[in-house]
């Protein structure tokens, strides 16, 4: 192992510039809309807690919601 490699915080000093490049042109294309036509799919979603969980059923699948009575 390098001692670069073995260094606790890079930071910048520690990329290259290659991987700079490559890392801005990845945030360039995470930061733009999509295209028309793609994504822009959804559902609607039940979503509950349960203790310290959070979940979610398709709607389509939720015939009848009752409350949690104790």
């Amino acid at each position: 192992m390098s001692a670069h490699d073995q260094s606790p915080a890079r930071g910048h000093a520690g990329v290259s510039e290659d991987e700079r490049r490559i890392l801005r042109e990845r945030a360039r294309r995470l930061a733009a809309a999509p295209p028309p036509g793609i994504g822009g799919q959804s559902i609607e979603v039940l979503e509950f807690g349960l203790a310290d969980e959070r979940y979610a059923f398709e709607a389509g699948h939720v015939h009848d919601v009752q409350p949690l009575r104790r």
